[in-house]
């Protein structure tokens, strides 16, 4: 399979590359087809047991976690609802 920029990942893979980001995962520590497919795409690199990020997969990751940000982002109809006034109520 050749590397291709544009290939779509599942959530899944992105999770996986999302976890090379952290620096905390080890070769061992992924599934074989995970490892694969993101070293084929061109994403990762096994550099002494120790995965990193390539350009690419940094802006992979990067445009995952963006995605993942917006979609839990507050919709402005929240927002308004959220910061809407209280009753008011008369002190005495």
């Amino acid at each position: 399979m050749a590397r291709c920029p544009l290939a779509p990942l599942d959530r899944t893979e992105e999770n996986a590359l999302c976890r090379v980001t952290s620096g905390l995962v080890t070769v061992a520590a992924l599934p074989t087809e995970f490892l694969s497919r993101l070293k084929t795409l061109g994403l990762i690199e096994d550099r002494y047991g120790q995965l990193e990020l390539t350009g690419l997969g940094r802006q992979r990751a990067d445009e995952a976690f963006e995605r993942e940000l917006l979609a839990h982002a507050p919709t402005a109809a929240n927002v308004v609802a959220f910061v809407r006034p209280f009753p008011r109520h008369r002190l005495h």
